[in-house]
């Protein structure tokens, strides 16, 4: 399902037209992103941990320190992929004050073993490839949107970092589709839209329900993913 015909349901069902300028085609938005967006984000955090995870990939050059990324919900591993195409698991260093000295006192490159996480600071002088070298803890004046993996020690070749975890959905644009699109998904994205919808109303009329309509739709979509991971685990039986 594409962008436009998710618009022209949620308008549909909901009796809102003015929340699209040019029903029946619905290209162009006039309010109704802002409830299909924040449903999407909603499902991100009620369905996403019980299944859906996204692997990047990102090239990191020799002698580079860190990478930048954005709409992270979770980071579950980092790997190496070096020029023998061997892949190498980074162990997660969890105190941020260290990492930053390992990335501050290491002279010499080698391959990388550790990683973490900080906040992408949004100072002009901070490039967008901080590295930490100055020492600095991203605090709550980081951009939250956006998160600065390390890397220790920096590796003496290009190599490939691969990144596993959870990432917010990137906001709908029109003439695409997108995952919570998907024909199985449209469902649940109708009610947590409608909860939006329920909730910006002046006196809240029919939130709550609205609001268990989307915990049962989420809750089909666990049900489907826990299912098709027991299937999964019953082919290697």
């Amino acid at each position: 399902m594409t962008t436009e015909e998710l618009r022209k349901l949620f308008v549909e069902e909901n009796g809102r037209y003015d929340l699209v300028s040019d029903y029946p085609t619905c290209e162009t938005d006039n309010g109704v992103d802002r409830y299909l967006n924040r449903a999407q984000y909603l499902l991100d955090r009620l369905v996403t941990p019980h299944g859906r995870k996204e692997r990047r990939f990102f090239e990191l050059s020799v002698d580079q320190k860190s990478i930048e990324l954005e709409r992270v919900i979770h980071i579950q591993e980092v790997f190496v992929v070096n020029s023998d195409n061997e892949t190498v698991r980074l162990q997660y260093e969890p105190d941020i004050y260290t990492l930053i000295k390992d990335v501050e006192g290491t002279d010499d490159a080698g391959t990388p073993l550790y990683w973490g996480l900080n906040i992408a600071l949004t100072d002009e002088d901070t490039p967008s490839n901080f590295d930490g070298s100055e020492g600095v803890i991203a605090s709550g004046t980081g951009d939250h949107e956006k998160k600065v993996i390390l890397i220790s020690p920096p590796s003496d070749a290009d190599v490939t970092l691969q990144v596993i975890g959870r990432f917010k959905s990137v906001p709908l644009v029109t003439g695409e589709s997108a995952y919570w699109l998907q024909d199985q998904n449209v469902a649940a994205m109708l009610a947590a839209s409608r909860f939006y919808l329920m909730q910006s109303l002046a006196a809240g009329t029919g939130t709550r329900e609205a609001l268990e309509a989307v915990r049962y739709e989420a809750m089909q979509l666990i049900a489907d993913q826990i299912e098709l991971e027991s299937e999964d685990r019953l082919e290697y039986l």
